[in-house]
């Protein structure tokens, strides 16, 4: 039962870690394009925030998409093991 709490717990740091670098890093490249982005109005459907327009001009590096990309299986096979734990305490 610890395994997949602990797995769920280090899903939500990944993806915390993740939006913090990626903050951190538009930010210290793009001085004040996300607070510029946040009282802009909302894009029009099928258009972007202009934080989305940094993406692939290397502003975030690499090794940050790479650390949001394990977030994405780990956080769900954690909840899917533990959700299979929690049913087989009960039954």
């Amino acid at each position: 039962m610890t395994i997949p709490i602990v797995l769920v717990v280090i899903g939500i740091v990944l993806y915390l870690v993740t939006v913090g670098l990626m903050r951190h890093y538009i930010n210290r490249f793009a001085p004040g394009l996300l607070k510029l982005d946040a009282l802009l109005p909302r894009p029009a459907k099928g258009q972007e925030y202009l934080w989305e327009k940094t993406a692939g001009t290397g502003i975030v590096s690499r090794w940050v998409s790479v650390v949001g990309l394990l977030a994405i299986p780990v956080l769900p096979i954690g909840i899917i093991w533990l959700l299979i734990a929690l049913v087989r305490r009960v039954f």
